[in-house]
């Protein structure tokens, strides 16, 4: 009830939330995500002495400069939680918006209009540092409550639509028009085509807008209704990117075909498909299908109106499919080898996935991947030859690379779990941006035809979101989801394209150059907006595998989305040490490459497709650990920035010296809380060798745990079993175990079995012979008795723990030096990288950019 003097409800929205038991839909979802509380009433007033007053007078500006600074305290240090808005699911973003709403004073349009307010009194007073600042918080913002800012639903001044247009103006030069009062009203884009109206993007309803012309020509031979038909599109000058698909799939096929141009071309161009088909037929390809969509006059609507209609196409040719069995992809993308007679009604797997389909609404995410060569795919690609390519940097899975933080693992299993296995994994959030189905027609809702685009390989560089790219398969897993349908992983088989391939024509930016075009994002909120609550159901979340009996007897897993413990990566010579990585992602990695062939011992790997690693961790390590003998020395060591460097001592008899169950690599920084950590002097007498060994390397460092299986187990199931109590980060985590049981836990001070890296000084490192020795450790070495490493001083790195920057700065330098001296071979030069890091930076537009090149002149 405090909440209603900032949110207008409509009567449709007022009875949904009187029945919201029986499902009230997405509108109940944005009446929480828009409702604000009575105590942002005076924002309000503020914005109104903006809106009452004329553009740019000293009273608009002046209601801007109060709105930004009642709102300024709580968008600081806020773009840390937008990093992540745009990587997962729609329950996701809003997870995300909810946690901001309820800590940044509970009203998210009061954040955007903030924002929004702080960026146009920055660009008014001239101040380019707050404009960039302020940018960057107020178009997320925007993007995700541009829903709450609607006319007819919002009571706040200007529409959402109406800011964005207006941030976009400030960077490529004002329009008057933009401003005036009567435009502050703008909607998103209009849904009624007998209305049309003045919007920001242009038409969004459910009416196809475009000529379609059904199953136009072919198919030149029968199709079976049994069969598995490939369904693609492409624009009519683009048929080259179908023809290594349809040789590759060698099965029926339906495309559909997007024409410009006059109505009285299509016979022409009619003709030209009809000669292709029969250009198809002569190579043993004609069971083809072609259906046309044409496009309404170029003059006609805004630009994002005239962009290439993939969800019209992708929709015209399910229409077209004769059978139910569809495999839905993107054109390019061609078939791996033996992909259509794999899923046919007599093959094991063919039977497997039909059994799971009429075991309940399914759907068979098909990954994709990017291949680095040159020239047009080879058909004929297999899991091994692919698996291969991204082992040795030439070929990534394609959502990956264009969002490494969406953490996408689907493609892992695709390769990892063979498809005899009949094995199948639930996809996660992070695989469900860019998918192609492999799936009934009848169990996919229609398209939305208003998300169109398609996404081009070279958008991937430097991404760490899906803003701005086109969302039609992103929406197509939405529906899916919101209607209960299982989505499993189809291993074994894939789509695959070369990076440098073009993509369908008209697919052009709809918003100026380096502008993301954020177009898509706002269609894909409002379409959500319109999808019904997911099912109540804890399928996939219980963690359980379950059983389903195919034909002739087969046992068919569907399994949660991550495999039992203990993924082995490497069977070892030396079995003194048997080595754990928490490694969300195993293929492709070339510092997970480093370090495996760097160690003599056995490697296994936990937490691999894990999205939160350290959770699945904690999970999962307890019972890798308890399979093996109680009495076994493991290492449990950081995945990515870790290397095993040729040292003479021996990891057991270092163990056995500390006398202690667990020995916890040490660092010279404390972090992340600084509450956490002990001074020296708490916990070793002043002047001994461990007070001074404890002094140039002081805290724990969580990259390495070195002890016996059943230590180590019951150390990290003490840590699971505390929950949020002891925070949600690794170190801290362990940080908390080692001041609760100083007496089990040594801290590596003297660097004998890990040298952590961050902080230290490439200078104090020294090469002798093909031995790294460190000068950082000398006077504990000196005050224990243990050094090594010659007259210099100093003593051997055996485990490098290159944590942080210090990757590059320090232990980069070093192994080039001694792949220069011949003591390491040189790392094989790579195109690509399917490990995104743990980290990557905020997303940034630069005002300079459009001041400099687009001749804004505002700035």
């Amino acid at each position: 009830s405090s909440s209603s003097s900032l949110f207008h409800v409509p009567a449709k929205l007022s009875r949904c939330i009187s029945r919201c038991h029986r499902g009230a839909g997405a509108p109940m979802r944005s009446f929480f995500l828009c409702a604000c509380p009575a105590s942002m009433d005076v924002v309000w007033r503020d914005l109104w002495t903006a809106a009452s007053a004329h553009d740019k007078s000293g009273a608009f500006f002046d209601g801007l400069s109060a709105t930004c600074a009642r709102m300024s305290p709580e968008l600081e240090g806020i773009s840390g939680h937008l990093k992540h808005l745009s990587t997962g699911t729609c329950e996701d973003a809003d997870a995300i918006l909810h946690s901001i709403k309820r800590r940044r004073g509970g009203c998210l349009p009061a954040l955007s209009i903030g924002a929004w307010a702080c960026m146009l009194t920055a660009w008014m007073g001239g101040e380019n540092g707050k404009l960039a600042v302020y940018l960057n918080i107020a178009l997320p913002l925007l993007l995700y409550t541009t829903e709450c800012l609607e006319p007819g639903i919002t009571k706040w001044y200007f529409t959402g639509a109406f800011a964005i247009r207006q941030t976009i103006a400030i960077l490529f030069g004002p329009d008057p028009e933009w401003t005036h009062r009567s435009r502050r009203r703008l909607p998103v884009c209009f849904e009624d085509l007998a209305r049309p109206r003045d919007s920001l993007v242009g038409y969004c309803g459910r009416e196809v807008v475009h000529s379609l012309s059904s199953a136009a020509a072919g198919p030149l031979k029968p199709i079976a209704l049994d069969d598995v038909v490939l369904c693609t599109h492409t624009s009519v000058d683009r048929l080259d990117l179908l023809e290594p698909m349809l040789e590759a799939w060698g099965g029926p096929a339906s495309v559909a075909i997007f024409v410009t141009g006059a109505t009285s071309e299509t016979e022409v161009v009619l003709s030209k498909l009809r000669g292709w088909l029969a250009e198809l037929h002569a190579r043993g390809l004609g069971k083809v299908v072609v259906s046309m969509a044409s496009a309404r006059g170029a003059a006609e609507g805004t630009r994002y109106d005239r962009l290439y209609p993939a969800n019209v196409l992708r929709q015209l040719a399910l229409d077209a499919a004769v059978a139910d069995l569809v495999l839905l992809a993107e054109p390019a993308f061609v078939p791996s080898a033996g992909f259509h007679n794999a899923v046919g009604m007599q093959e094991p797997l063919g039977i497997a996935l039909r059994s799971v389909f009429a075991a309940g609404p399914s759907a068979f995410l098909v990954t994709s991947f990017l291949l680095f060569g040159e020239g047009a795919p080879a058909p004929g690609l297999t899991a091994s030859e692919l698996q291969r390519h991204v082992d040795e940097g030439s070929a990534v899975a394609f959502d990956a690379y264009v969002c490494p933080l969406c953490r996408p693992h689907g493609w892992q299993w695709a390769l990892l779990t063979p498809a005899a296995s009949l094995r199948f994994h639930e996809a996660q959030s992070g695989d469900l941006h860019h998918p192609a189905w492999l799936l009934l027609r009848s169990t996919l809702p229609r398209l939305p035809p208003s998300l169109h685009g398609v996404v081009r390989p070279h958008t991937g560089a430097g991404r760490i979101g899906w803003t701005g790219l086109p969302v039609g398969l992103k929406a197509s897993a939405e529906q899916l989801r919101a209607r209960g349908v299982r989505l499993l992983v189809l291993p074994g088989f894939f789509l695959h394209r070369e990076k440098d391939q073009p993509v369908p024509s008209h697919n052009d930016p709809v918003l100026p150059d380096r502008f993301p075009n954020i177009f898509f994002d706002l269609l894909l909120r409002r379409f959500l907006a319109t999808l019904p609550p997911g099912p109540n159901t804890t399928d996939g979340c219980d963690g359980l595998t379950r059983m389903l009996v195919a034909g002739g007897q087969r046992l068919v897993q569907v399994a949660p989305p991550r495999p039992p413990p203990l993924l082995t990566l490497k069977q070892g010579v030396d079995a003194s040490v048997t080595l754990l990585v928490v490694a969300s992602t195993v293929l492709g990695s070339p510092d997970l490459q480093r370090l495996l062939t760097s160690v003599p011992w056995s490697v296994h790997a936990v937490a691999v497709g894990a999205q939160a690693f350290w959770q699945a961790a904690k999970e999962e390590l307890p019972r890798a650990l308890r399979s093996f003998a109680p009495d076994t020395l493991v290492a449990v060591v950081d995945a990515y920035d870790s290397v095993l460097l040729p040292c003479d001592r021996s990891l057991s008899d270092e163990y056995a010296a500390y006398g202690k169950d667990i020995v916890v690599a040490a660092e010279r920084t404390c972090w992340p809380v600084a509450a956490l950590c002990r001074r020296c002097d708490e916990r070793y007498p002043r002047g001994s060798p461990d007070f001074v060994a404890c002094e140039a390397f002081p805290h724990l460092n969580s990259g390495g745990f070195l002890g016996r299986a059943t230590a180590l187990a019951e150390a990290f199931d003490w840590m699971r079993l505390q929950g949020d109590a002891i925070g949600a980060d690794d170190q801290e985590n362990a940080m908390h175990y080692y001041n609760t049981f100083p007496e089990r836990v040594a801290l590596d001070h003297r660097q004998r079995i890990w040298s952590v890296m961050l902080f230290t000084e490439l200078s104090a490192y020294r090469l002798e012979g093909c031995r790294v020795v460190s000068m950082h450790v000398r006077d504990a070495a000196a005050g224990s008795g243990s050094g090594s490493g010659g007259g210099g001083g100093g003593d051997e790195v055996c485990f490098a723990h290159a944590n942080g920057g210090s990757m590059h700065d320090v232990l980069a330098p070093l192994l080039e030096e001694l792949v220069a001296r011949g003591c390491r071979p040189r790392d094989v030069e790579r195109k690509v990288s399917s490990y995104a890091g743990l980290s990557a930076p905020m997303p940034t537009i630069d005002p300079q950019d459009y001041d400099e090149h687009h001749g804004g002149g505002s700035l």
